[in-house]
Formats: structure tokens, sequence, C-alpha cells
């Protein structure tokens, strides 16, 4: 039986897919305090000079004047379907080359989803002229009601360089109605963006990824989380996940090159585990472990999927690939 992907989706979300045309307005902003993002490596100050050693400033052009603006355009009276102008853009502030990672967070993510349905994964489909030549995208992630859209840059940032803009507008879904607009905390959503930076020299490495996952890896323990959906997204590390509560978690056409697989701690037996589709590859270890034999957790497994180079077409294939006490059930191709 084929399986489409939105029945993976917990039925949670699917009862938010009731859509009421309207042509309601939307107060749309990013926040002052959240487009500029500085991190820093090493020191902030250069020990004689006083100027920065390292650091990333995120900014966007003023539509309206030209000018260049690090402290957020704010769009108020809008419209589902306004094609809005955002272009974010990041700076090398200091003297040594460095690559560049950008998360976009989107909140009230719950309604954007309903109303966007599965075109929310597509991030051409909310944010436009994304600049594919310059930045490469790396997947969407769902963590307690907010999406993180994150993006490589795909050249070495020179000193006091600055990036190609990011991206040069946001789409309001057209499909939003009155009513989901209104329930979005204070009638609005907004666009957060981060950009981080590593040292590009010495690091033994050519692309921002390869330098982000092996010297500042993702965070991948979810502690009190609620859902996390990771949809194409490419996972390298050191392990896919943490679960240390009760967890949705669903990977979803992931691509994954980690030293360890799931572990489920503490309460995060009582979790949902899907895997629809993807490449695993996984150094040590099973895909799904716990820590507690007592305790089994069962896997929802879609296909296509492949494991350590074996393709999975029923759970006998799977089940050398998760650990003891993890049953796993095959719900056909996805």
């Amino acid at each position: 039986m084929k399986l489409t992907k939105k029945k993976v989706l917990v039925a949670a979300l699917c009862v938010c897919l009731i859509a009421i045309l309207s042509m309601g307005s939307l107060a749309w902003f990013t926040a002052s305090d959240e487009i500029t993002n500085n991190f820093y490596v090493g020191t902030t100050e250069d020990d004689d000079s006083g100027k920065d050693v390292f650091g990333i400033d995120v900014w966007e052009t003023d539509p309206d004047t030209g000018a260049k603006d690090d402290d957020g355009l704010e769009y108020v009276e809008i419209l589902p379907g306004d094609v809005l102008h955002k272009d974010p853009t990041f700076t090398n502030t200091g003297v040594h080359p460095q690559f560049v990672r950008a998360t976009v967070t989107v909140s009230d993510a719950d309604i954007l989803m309903a109303a966007m349905g599965d075109d929310y994964s597509d991030a051409n489909e909310f944010f436009k002229g994304i600049n594919t030549t310059d930045w490469t995208y790396d997947g969407v992630s769902y963590v307690d009601g907010e999406l993180k859209y994150v993006f490589y840059y795909n050249h070495v940032l020179a000193a006091k360089a600055d990036t190609s803009a990011l991206f040069t507008d946001v789409e309001i879904p057209l499909e939003l109605t009155l009513e989901q607009a209104q329930a979005m905390t204070g009638d609005a959503f907004t666009v957060h963006i981060v950009g981080e930076a590593i040292q590009s020299e010495n690091l033994g490495v050519n692309t921002a990824k390869e330098a982000f996952a092996k010297y500042q890896p993702e965070d991948l323990t979810y502690n009190n989380a609620d859902k996390v959906v990771l949809e194409n997204k490419n996972i390298t590390g050191e392990a896919i996940a943490e679960l240390t509560e009760p967890t949705e978690f669903q990977l979803i056409n992931a691509t994954v090159n980690a030293d360890k697989g799931i572990t489920l701690t503490d309460n995060g037996m009582n979790s949902t585990i899907v895997i629809a589709g993807g490449t695993y590859n996984i150094a040590n270890g099973p895909v799904v472990e716990i820590d507690q034999a007592s305790m089994p957790v069962v896997v929802y497994v879609f296909g296509p999927l492949t494991i350590n180079g074996t393709a999975i077409n029923s759970a006998t294939d799977a089940a050398p690939f998760f650990g003891a006490n993890v049953t796993v059930i095959w719900m056909g191709q996805y």
C-alpha cells in the first residue's frame, strides 16, 4: 500500500488543513533585535587596533530608501499573496576569511504549514529569488512551533566583504485565511535571520557545510520538544539526535552520515519515531537505540530507504539496523 506524504504528518496538524479563502490583512514584521547577529569564534577585538578580528553582520536593504538597514524592516496591513522585499546579506566584519551559514527561523509554523500544505518544505515557495549560485539550501526543520531553513554560502567570504543577498523577497501564502492570521501571536509572524561564521583557514575542509559539521555540529539534542520534523535535511556529525523527553520525531527524506543514530533516554521512551525515506550511513551502532532495555519503542519506517548500503523493503530488512527492544513497523513506500 502506497502511503502519501500527508499521512506521515500527525493528526494534530491535519485538522488545521481546512482553509476558507479570505483576503483579510496580516501584520508581518521582523523585530529589531532579531536581524543583526554576531557570532565570534576568537576574540572580538584586536589587541592593538580595537578592530574586529572575527565577526559577522546581518543586514538588508530598505526598499524605500535603498539604504542599508540592520535593525529589521516592519510590514503592516499586508494581504495573503503579497510579495515583500527582504534581501538578507552578510558582511565579514573581521580581518580573516570565513565560512558562513544562515538560518532563517519562521514563527507560527503550525498555522503556516496548515496554509501551505506540503509546500512548506520547499524554500522557494516562501522565499523568492533565492541565489542558488552562491547559496545552497540544506533543508528545513520543525521544532516546537518554528520552521528553521538552513543555507550555506558556497564561497569563502573575504575579510570586510559582503555575501550576495540570500534571497530577495518573502511571499505571504495566498491560502492564508483571516482566521489563521488572527490566530498568530500578535496577529503576526516573525522571520528571524541568524548568520554564523567559522574560520576558513587551517581547517582542512573546502566548504562551509564541512566546516560547521566538523567544528560546530548542529545541536540535535531535543529537550522538552513536543514535535521535531527534519525534512530534506543533510545530517552530518556525531549523532542524529538524542531524545530526552517524549517527542514526536520525524525524519523525512534525510541524508545522514553520522557516527551514531537516535538515542532515547529518560522519558524519551514514550517518543513516536517516523523514518520516511532517505539514506542513512551510521558508523557505530543502530539507527535507533534505547538505554533502558525494559522500555521498548516502536519506529514506523517508510521506503524508499537505504541503511548502510542496504535497500530496505520490509521490517525484516530493517530489523538488523535497530537496537534491542526497538520494534520496526514497515509502512510501505512513502
